[in-house]
């Protein structure tokens, strides 16, 4: 869960590289950014500045982590369109993520509300242009309408919902008839029709997050060896490297799509060292499972996984001698730890699977809803993933605990002050 707290990360020492990386974003043409970002940017650049003179400890700042969430959801579809995030609700984010960690701390999740289960919310009670509840079914059936001031939408994003995905989808090249989501099934849409019908206006749905090295049946994340992409190689299913394994999750995304999806990660024996799951009883699961391959030789492992051996081979010998140089000259890799080298050998499957849908309702940042005409629906609220206009393109690692704890709490307390009113 990300938040900016200078105090606390100022007393850690910096990490490796950081005053690089800061310089870098220090050195953005500013041309690049947007007029409402452009403020923000350059006071950043001011503060960058003074810590250069002493790099020695770990930088945070509220608008350090206002612009890398700026930047981070910055994306172009495929017909070169722009999107970026909502500088509003961009800083409303990063200036109480802070507060949002500090309620967590003393927050008790037993205050006697009643929850509903199996109980699906059908359509919105409105009365003279106002919504004033929900309509469902419950689990045998029977209609439940529960009745109020106010209104909250929390329902999650369409991760589960494939054909919602291609219809609205203006960024990946292709979605996979058969594409997995690790995300609950229950993400399917039902929020986005509920907006819809009372007239909610929707914003970002063209794009969504992939995890690249999900299982290619489950979309789950941790089947297999999973290791940090320094120490493993990807090949598709034609055994040869296509990709930089260092890569941002879009770029390992699109790339697999355009080898056709399925890939697999290749490592050795030493893998066990940085890998999860790696006692030989899980190990002898994982096989068995067929989430996992292992054989003594490389060309054993080629034959298990339908891949050229002598193709494979090759593959592996050019990447070690890599390793040996320190330089990848098909696809510049900027990080080696580990060689293939070592019996037994392994591949996992792997395929790119949705992780997150971006687009959404469209919020002001007391999050009411918005409708098609830019005007407050009035008594309705929504949080969290079902929302869009905040991460833009792409959500940020670990903003999307902080979305759901702040903007869940601010959307309670306009609907408590609302009320009072």
């Amino acid at each position: 869960m990300n938040d900016p707290n200078p105090a606390w990360q100022n007393t850690f020492p910096a990490n490796p590289g950081e005053a690089h990386n800061l310089q870098e974003l220090h050195d953005i043409d500013e041309s690049t950014i947007d007029p409402e970002f452009l403020s923000d940017f350059r006071s950043l650049k001011t503060e960058i500045e003074e810590y250069l003179k002493d790099p020695t400890y770990l930088f945070d700042s509220k608008l350090l982590y206002r612009i890398q969430t700026y930047l981070g959801g910055k994306r172009k579809d495929l017909k070169g369109h722009e999107i970026h995030g909502n500088y509003e609700l961009i800083s409303v984010l990063t200036e109480r993520a802070l507060e949002s960690v500090r309620w967590l701390e003393r927050f008790r999740f037993e205050n006697g509300g009643i929850i509903l289960t199996d109980t699906q919310v059908k359509e919105h009670v409105v009365t003279d242009g106002i919504v004033t509840g929900v309509k469902g079914s419950g689990r045998n059936g029977q209609t439940i309408t529960v009745n109020g001031k106010d209104v909250i939408l929390t329902t999650g994003g369409f991760a589960a919902n494939t054909k919602m995905l291609q219809k609205y989808n203006t960024y990946w090249s292709e979605i996979d008839d058969n594409i997995a989501t690790p995300n609950t099934p229950a993400a399917t849409r039902d929020g986005i029709l509920l907006g819809q019908s009372v007239g909610a206006d929707l914003v970002g749905m063209g794009f969504s997050q992939m995890m690249p090295v999900s299982d290619p049946v489950t979309g789950a994340l941790f089947t297999g060896l999973q290791v940090p992409p320094a120490n493993f190689i990807m090949v598709n299913t034609k055994g040869k490297r296509f990709v930089d394994e260092y890569g941002s999750r879009d770029q390992l995304s699109q790339a697999a799509i355009d080898n056709g999806g399925l890939f697999y990660l290749i490592a050795d024996e030493n893998i066990k060292e940085t890998a999860y799951n790696t006692s030989q009883e899980k190990i002898d699961a994982q096989v068995e499972a067929g989430t996992l391959f292992l054989a003594d030789t490389l060309e054993g492992l080629a034959e298990q996984i339908n891949i050229d051996p002598a193709t494979l081979v090759e593959t592996i010998t050019n990447y070690n001698s890599y390793v040996d140089t320190g330089h990848d000259p098909e696809f510049d890799k900027g990080a080696f730890d580990l060689k293939v080298e070592k019996a037994p050998f392994y591949a996992t499957p792997r395929k790119p699977a949705t992780h997150h849908t971006i687009g959404g309702w469209k919020i002001d940042t007391h999050d009411h809803i918005i409708n098609e005409d830019g005007k407050v629906i009035k008594e309705l609220f929504a949080a969290s993933e079902v929302t869009g206009g905040l991460h833009a393109g792409k959500r940020l690692g670990g903003n999307s605990l902080t979305n759901i704890f702040t903007f869940g709490r601010i959307a309670t307390d306009t609907a408590i002050n609302e009320y009072l009113d």
